[in-house]
């Protein structure tokens, strides 16, 4: 009888055809090799997974769930896999070679730890990573920091691993009741309950890439006071504070939409400094009709144009350009990562083939 891996990488896919090839791929190449890959098509319409079955590796397994949503493939994962640790991982962002083995030396230096995350950079559609800086130390991982979201600006406790980041002991996670049905958020109620029982630790070291796309931002915050309610009462007042919902009405809470996203990916691609790829974020924002967040972005790009070292400066605590993990993701096995684009092609092209990756709302 075959033995079980001792780690279960744990893919949830839904109509990710774009970006799964490179997912699976950075997992293949991980410097550790005791694992299986469960990728867990759950009622796509695309090619994701066909796209997943074209794989050759033994070690990758496609399971198509039907709609059985997010939740119900993570549920399915951790119910029928017979590995000790369970990893996370979404079917659109990228890990690092050294993320695995790093994690579990880690873990298996200290047995009452069952949950370990890790740092991570945005990955922006333009092929530029932007790595969100922690303290540069790693750290134990508190049910306090879990349940203050990654709001670190405001509240400098709360965690910086990113929540597809995290390996995690499926004993544990049983012996809690596994994923709560009552939420479709899935991870945060796991790991908040798995935090009564056991330890935690988040690795300083950026080891993901989290993708940014409007499918990741657009998620409200709709469960996050309900969430906090039942797992985490002494944080749910300053929770609701931040993220600008009323903790006692947990569906008013504000969600994440378009704007947001080009608002943010504005920010980010400030922060890497390419005036195109500013100038057209500017331009959608327009488009979306969001004259507010249009002219923040304008202001800020005149004051880098204007003091770069200075904005540089500023910046440098919160934030970095990885151009290490810009080159890694457009050479070698990676490289059919065809998502990137150049905004000098044009604003009528660019726009065009970010809508066809569904960076845009469709007008048709």
């Amino acid at each position: 009888m075959k033995c079980s891996p001792l780690v279960m990488v744990v893919m949830p896919a839904h109509n990710t055809e774009a970006f799964i090839g490179p997912a699976i791929q950075s997992i293949l190449n991980q410097d550790f090799g005791d694992f299986e890959l469960w990728v867990l098509e759950n009622g796509s319409q695309d090619r994701t997974a066909e796209v997943a079955q074209g794989f050759s590796d033994t070690r990758i397994k496609v399971f198509q769930l039907g709609p059985v949503g997010f939740q119900g493939a993570l549920e399915f994962a951790l119910h029928n896999s017979g590995s000790k640790w369970l990893a996370r991982m979404d079917s659109d962002d990228v890990c690092l070679p050294a993320r695995l083995s790093t994690q579990l030396a880690l873990a298996q230096s200290r047995i009452e730890i069952a949950v370990v995350g890790t740092a991570y950079a945005f990955l922006t559609p333009f092929g530029h990573a932007v790595e969100r800086l922690s303290e540069r130390r790693s750290r134990p991982l508190t049910r306090s920091a879990v349940a203050m979201g990654g709001w670190r600006r405001k509240f400098p406790e709360a965690r910086f691993c990113a929540d597809p980041s995290v390996l995690f002991r499926r004993d544990v996670a049983l012996r809690v009741g596994g994923y709560d049905a009552e939420f479709t958020m899935g991870d945060v109620p796991l790991w908040l309950r798995m935090l009564e029982v056991s330890q935690g630790f988040e690795i300083a070291d950026c080891l993901y890439l989290y993708r940014s796309l409007p499918a990741s931002f657009s998620t409200t915050h709709s469960e996050g006071p309900a969430v906090r309610a039942k797992y985490a009462q002494s944080q749910l007042a300053a929770y609701a504070e931040i993220y600008g919902c009323s903790p006692n009405s947990p569906a008013a809470a504000r969600g994440k939409d378009y704007v947001g996203y080009w608002r943010n990916l504005g920010f980010l691609e400030l922060i890497v400094g390419d005036t195109a790829t500013v100038e057209f974020c500017i331009k959608v924002l327009v488009e979306l009709g969001d004259k507010t967040g249009a002219g923040v972005l304008k202001r800020r790009l005149f004051l880098q144009k204007l003091f770069p070292r200075l904005y540089a400066l500023r910046h440098l605590r919160n934030y970095r350009r990885r151009p290490d993990i810009e080159q890694r993701m457009n050479s070698g096995s990676l490289s059919k990562d065809r998502t990137f684009i150049s905004p000098g092609e044009g604003l009528e092209h660019t726009a065009k083939v970010l809508r066809d990756c569904w960076l845009l709302p469709r007008t048709n």
